[in-house]
């Protein structure tokens, strides 16, 4: 798997994840990408994220783009690793993986709610048809997103996450 981080210009990213490195980025339009980044770029809220895949290439893509826009980003393989990072950097956002070895994600996610209570969520998924939306929800979920997810789509939604976050405690 190949991955390319290109910055033409501060509002021109492309994130490649293809074997041929000259092969288009399979995201939107120029245009739209560039206005997708550009309000990432100015937007971006800082913080501290908890990745949590047990997909290497996944876990490399999402931590690459998040890293881009500036946030602290803590690699997790499984549940087991994730709930020892928490302990000693408690996160701003957890990203999970729902399908992971050993722990599940829910169940890391419930966990780490236990221990942390009230960080908020975003569960990834690779299909809808085992119905977690409302065990999701019950381990602070606040979005489920099923695979393929696109890493400045994962972007946006975590700043949207960090943004209402921050305002429900009431910092601008």
């Amino acid at each position: 798997m190949f991955y390319k981080l290109l910055v033409e210009a501060p509002s021109s990213v492309y994130l490649t994840f293809h074997k041929d490195p000259d092969v288009p980025p399979p995201l939107a339009g120029k245009d739209d990408l560039d206005r997708t980044v550009e309000a990432l770029s100015t937007e971006s809220l800082v913080s501290t994220v908890l990745l949590i895949d047990g997909h290497e290439d996944s876990r490399t893509m999402y931590a690459i783009i998040l890293r881009h826009f500036g946030h602290t980003v803590l690699e997790a393989r499984g549940g087991s690793e994730a709930l020892l990072l928490a302990a000693a950097h408690p996160p701003d956002l957890i990203i999970c993986d729902v399908l992971l070895p050993q722990l599940s994600g829910l169940e890391t996610l419930e966990l780490l709610q236990q221990q942390l209570g009230g960080i908020p969520a975003i569960a990834i998924a690779s299909s809808l048809i085992h119905r977690p939306e409302v065990r999701a929800l019950n381990a602070g979920c606040v979005a489920l997103l099923t695979r393929p997810v696109y890493p400045l789509v994962l972007a946006e939604y975590a700043n949207l996450v960090l943004r209402r976050k921050r305002l429900l405690q009431g910092k601008p």
